[in-house]
């Protein structure tokens, strides 16, 4: 069973031996209800870095 904690934190992640093409990167959330997905269109045609932020407001991020 999961806890009630709030713990945040930023993820940082290298993939490597990829061929170069359009991929969507899926996190996968357990506590997600409602909320909207955390899914990332990824283009490493044209992109080799890049960032992506989502907010939250209800539990277990912004209660």
């Amino acid at each position: 069973m999961g806890c009630k904690c709030n713990c945040l934190y930023d993820l940082e992640l290298e993939v490597a031996g990829v061929e170069s093409g359009n991929y969507q990167l899926r996190m996968i959330n357990p506590y997600l209800g409602t909320q909207k997905p955390l899914i990332l269109a990824l283009d490493l045609r044209t992109q080799k870095q890049g960032s992506f932020c989502v907010e939250r407001s209800i539990y277990p991020r912004g209660e």
